[in-house]
């Protein structure tokens, strides 16, 4: 009877191994393939060159605009500066 309770000890220690080590690796595939960054959508500016006059004019608007936004926040951002060194 010994012989047998030894056999089934180690058969279930063998199989709960097995169990942990099959669970190990399938926590491991769902991690990696959840920390896939997404890919980022294209906006407007990083689309290919324009083809036509029209879009070009229109590209050329929205840079334009878009520069007036960014130098009307470096300029907020240089006035605060100079208030902050008075």
């Amino acid at each position: 009877m010994p012989i047998l309770t030894s056999c089934i000890k180690s058969y279930d220690s063998s199989a709960i191994r097995a169990l942990r080590r099959l669970t190990f690796l399938l926590c491991v595939c769902l991690f990696t393939g959840a920390q896939q960054t997404p890919v980022p959508e294209q906006d407007e500016m990083s689309k290919p060159f324009p083809g036509t006059q029209k879009q070009l004019a229109d590209l050329l608007k929205l840079y334009h605009e878009k520069n007036l936004k960014e130098l009307e926040k470096m300029a907020k951002l240089v006035e605060e500066v100079q208030a902050d060194t008075k």
